[in-house]
């Protein structure tokens, strides 16, 4: 408690990770002009929040795209949580999950393939993918054991991990994996994967 300075390393680091969130919603803002996003996603702009303690430990977390209402949730979100890695997660609910169920069907092994994880938990605010059994691989999961899956879950996260030792790349991996995600929905300017 007599030492200062690692409380202000502390908000150093926090200070950046937000600058560096907010480098990844331009870029993804400029990599997206001309795909075929709704309007309403794009409308309020990124969220960038960030707090203290998720699990006692800081974090920063964008929204961006986004779109949050009680009839669904579309959401790419982004997470620095301190002392363990980055986050890119694809969170889907309501009439968004209804909607896009087929196409990520259609697209399952194209996913595997790109080593993305599932939340198979109850509790859809969850971040914790290597630490806990509410995430797993999606390779574990059959294609036909994925649609089921679809049909009876109530929201859907995809996700994949970043190390922060690996900081300065962050945000060309995000970028590049919402493209991939984004596109198996259809909504690259030409409907392909990137």
């Amino acid at each position: 408690m007599y030492n200062s300075e690692w409380i202000l390393m502390k908000n150093q680091i926090i200070q950046k990770a937000v600058a560096l969130m907010g480098q990844l919603q331009e870029s993804l803002q400029e990599s997206l002009q001309g795909w075929h996003l709704p309007e309403e996603w794009l409308q309020p702009g990124a969220k960038i929040s960030r707090g203290e303690r998720y699990e006692g430990l800081p974090y920063v977390i964008l929204d961006f795209p986004r779109f949050f209402s009680q009839q669904g949730v579309f959401a790419c979100r982004s997470l620095f949580w301190w002392g363990h890695y980055f986050t890119c997660t694809l969170h889907l609910s309501g009439k968004f999950l209804i909607r896009y169920r087929p196409l990520l069907w259609a697209n399952v092994e194209y996913l595997q393939q790109q080593d993305w994880w599932v939340s198979c938990s109850e509790e859809e605010w969850t971040h914790q993918v290597h630490e806990s059994k509410d995430y797993r691989p999606l390779t574990y999961i059959t294609p036909d054991a994925f649609w089921a899956f679809l049909m009876k879950r109530r929201f859907l996260k995809l996700v994949k991990t970043y190390p922060l030792r690996e900081w300065s790349g962050f945000v060309a991996f995000a970028v590049e994996n919402y493209s991939q995600l984004l596109s198996c929905l259809g909504m690259a300017p030409d409907n392909n994967h990137s």
